[in-house]
């Protein structure tokens, strides 16, 4: 599963929006909390990711369809 396919809802500017803890999503895609970590800063370094309390809201989709066609 991409991130993408976890988004569960949309904020107020309809962005997709992922509402798991770092732990949580690393089981929902059989990796570890330290992986997810690195992956969500190398994706919000990137702009395609914003951390908004446990949320995390998918800001521009098209950088993560690049990174997870190279995974």
């Amino acid at each position: 599963a991409t991130l993408l396919d976890l988004a569960e809802r949309r904020d107020a500017e309809g962005k997709p929006v992922i509402s798991l803890r770092q732990h949580e999503l690393a089981e929902r895609i059989s990796s570890t909390r330290e992986t997810v970590s690195r992956s969500l800063r190398t994706l919000k370094d990137a702009g395609a990711v914003r951390m908004q309390g446990r949320d995390i809201v998918l800001i521009k989709p098209s950088v993560l369809r690049r990174y997870a066609d190279v995974e």
